[in-house]
């Protein structure tokens, strides 16, 4: 290494010591263009990027690490966590296996792949593999979150608390917790506290664990307001549009050789997941977790100056194109769909109706509705991945308007689009399991099947990236007393934002 770059990387690592991590990367960034082949460099650069949680970003950057060096266990724990992150469960697992393989005592590795199981519901293989780490690694923080994540999943709600407030604790002589595992284990706490009954605490941990992710992910604040300001846009453009306009979709085969065509959209936290899997239960269902499947028809007609125009009068030969790719990224992301019902849910696919209405006319559409309360509390207590949408959740005030705008929007939507739509209310799926679902098998042309019934106990044997994981794992159930209300006080300054959105949807006023 150059005496220069050896400098630059000097640097850099003081930098990223003293909290300047932007610094650090323009430092690295300025030493790769010198050496970009130089896997130190490369390690740092990502090491960087991960203390700010832009783990999209940091994930190539580990991978070509690999490309140097594919026997880097370091590298192939940090793509696991950044593909963890992504909800590439799959993917992340055979990374962290991967580094244990090349390095048996990567204490990391191991704490992120028992945090791994935990985050998705798998509770026994989470503690287990946690144990084993702590016996290598004493005190492993991540270890230590992901027991704490299973005794909440598993109802010892004590246990974590006590886990967790170790955790926060301060203790001389041992390195603090990094900022994003501090945010995660007042996350945790919270939802520790929850479970025990203590509301108040609970709501006052989660709002910490929020406001230092805020922190963290302070550049994302840009592209959530750019992604608010475009539901403003669309809304007020379809509010002005003619149904008329959008009546005569183009012509041709749209199916792609599935025996149904299903959208399961609504918002974060509406019950879309379990639906999801009590669907993709039946025999002739093929359901997909959160794909993205209609990126490439978004960048085109919601990214670009005339988009929205283009769509309104979109040619049967731009929209084969589109629908080609739209399949063939689903068959890429293991859909066997020929001959099947496919259901294709991604909730904020709501904002992308009119795409799917131009594209896929002949789809239907289920619209996921929960009470507007529980919806939003419970997105403010979450923990998603970092991105424009999810930015907004970290402040209850934020989750609120995010969650009014997308209802207002939809609303919209279906005065002007031609839509198969059929809304499934997720408080009377879990009271009135059979009626609902056979309702909606009708309405979709399923035969019933007792499969259904058994949708839990499949669940354990797929992977499941989103939050719901533990919920879906566990089964139908439903507290006699909505969540909301033991909120009611914390929630009081949203509760003007949500009340129209209570009223229409038929939730009432307590």
């Amino acid at each position: 290494m150059s005496a220069d770059i050896q400098t630059l990387r000097q640097a850099a690592e003081t930098l990223r010591r003293e909290g300047r991590e932007e610094e650090a990367i323009v430092t690295l960034r300025r030493a790769l263009a010198v050496a970009p082949k130089d896997a130190e460099l490369l390690l740092a650069l990502a090491g960087c990027l991960m203390d700010l949680d832009r783990r999209r970003e940091a994930l190539p950057v580990f991978k070509a690490v690999l490309d140097i060096d594919p026997l880097r266990a370091e590298a192939h724990y940090g793509a696991g966590e950044c593909l963890a992150t992504l909800g590439a469960v799959d993917d992340a697992q055979a990374r962290f296996e991967a580094a244990l393989a090349l390095d048996p005592d990567h204490a990391d590795a191991g704490g992120a792949l028992a945090n791994l199981f935990a985050r998705t519901g798998n509770w026994r293989e989470g503690r287990a593999r946690a144990q084993a780490t702590l016996d290598r690694s004493p005190g492993h923080a991540t270890a230590m979150a992901a027991l704490a994540t299973s005794e909440i999943g598993e109802g010892d709600y004590a246990a974590a608390e006590a886990r967790l407030r170790f955790m926060l604790e301060p203790r001389g002589g041992e390195p603090p917790l990094t900022p994003l595992l501090h945010a995660a284990t007042e996350s945790l706490l919270g939802d520790a506290l929850h479970g025990l009954g203590r509301h108040a605490e609970a709501f006052e941990s989660w709002t910490r664990g929020n406001d230092e992710r805020a922190r963290i992910n302070a550049a994302w604040a840009l592209a959530a307001e750019r992604f608010r300001a475009s539901i403003a846009t669309l809304t007020e453009w379809f509010g002005a549009e003619s149904p008329d306009d959008w009546r005569v979709p183009p012509a041709g085969d749209a199916t792609g050789g599935v025996r149904g065509h299903v959208f399961l959209l609504g918002f974060h936290r509406s019950g879309t997941t379990l639906l999801e899997h009590i669907l993709g239960a039946h025999p002739d269902v093929v359901a997909l977790e959160e794909g993205d499947l209609l990126a490439e028809a978004v960048q085109r007609f919601y990214g670009r100056p005339g988009g929205l125009q283009a769509l309104a009068s979109l040619d049967e030969a731009t929209a084969k194109r589109f629908r080609e790719g739209y399949w063939r990224r689903a068959r890429a992301a293991g859909a066997e769909v020929e001959g099947r019902l496919f259901v294709d849910k991604m909730p904020l696919d709501t904002i992308n109706l009119p795409i799917i209405a131009r594209l896929f006319p002949d789809a239907k559409i289920l619209f996921a509705r929960r009470d507007p309360r529980d919806v939003v509390l419970s997105c403010f207590r979450q923990v998603f991945a970092p991105n424009a949408a999810t930015y907004a959740m970290l402040k209850l005030e934020g989750a609120a308007d995010f969650y009014a705008a997308v209802m207002q929007l939809a609303q919209g939507y279906r005065g002007v689009l031609p839509l198969n739509l059929r809304e499934v209310r997720h408080e009377r799926l879990v009271d009135d399991f059979d009626g609902e679902l056979r309702a909606l098998c009708s309405w979709l042309g399923l035969e019933w099947s007792d499969a259904f019934y058994d949708f839990a106990a499949q669940a354990e044997g797929r992977t499941i990236s989103t939050p719901s994981a533990g919920q879906v794992r566990r089964g139908l159930y439903r507290d006699a007393t909505p969540a909301w209300t033991r909120y009611a006080g914390q929630l009081a300054p949203v509760l003007p934002i949500l009340q129209p959105w209570v009223e229409r949807f038929g939730y009432g006023g307590g």
